[in-house]
């Protein structure tokens, strides 16, 4: 038989108070943070792995126990490269940044579009997402100059050298027209 001693009847598990403290390490990265609200006996405070080291992703997960957080549990990841991201690079001479055109898993390869870096190219550049959570251009070889409109070209009409010009951006290796009337 179970006996309760008088004064606390009803009585429940303190919970966990905002602004609780718990230290964490996620990849070598050591942080403390802290509950953003209350956390009732029972209950998981969550936490994203972003928030200890940003090349993460993922939660950290701790149970309230009577009052305090226990020792955690976590599914952080090295977290890939996103298309969001980005790196500078250098491109006929223009400074632009290089995105990738999909995410990149770490310690992958993957490609970025060369116009991005500088509208007068056209291709692809090769990246690659390093383990530690860089991103770069591993290479431009890919890239190749397109043809805007301030491209000009001679063309001979009726026995005539005349300059011409693409109305609109034309891709490496790509074809463009020209109206006889704009000549």
């Amino acid at each position: 038989e179970v006996v309760t001693p008088p004064g606390v009847e009803g009585c429940a598990p303190a919970g966990c108070a905002v602004g609780l403290a718990l230290a964490v390490t996620v990849g070598g990265t050591a942080g403390a943070l802290t509950t953003a609200e209350a956390v009732a006996h029972g209950g998981a405070a969550q936490f994203a792995c972003r928030d200890v080291d940003s090349r993460y992703s993922g939660t950290i997960t701790a149970q309230c126990s009577m009052g305090a957080l226990q020792p955690p549990t976590d599914d952080c990841v090295l977290a890939p490269c996103e298309i969001f991201t980005g790196v500078q690079h250098t491109l006929g001479g223009a400074l632009g940044l290089a995105a990738p055109a999909a995410t990149i898993a770490r310690g992958a390869s993957g490609v970025g579009v060369c116009s991005s870096v500088n509208p007068g190219f056209s291709g692809s550049l090769t990246m690659s997402c390093s383990g530690d959570g860089g991103l770069e251009v591993v290479s431009d070889d890919g890239c190749k100059r397109a043809c805007l409109g301030d491209a000009v070209a001679t063309a001979t009409l009726d026995g005539e050298d005349v300059a011409v010009a693409p109305a609109t951006r034309v891709e490496h290796d790509g074809a463009g027209a020209v109206s006889c009337g704009d000549v």
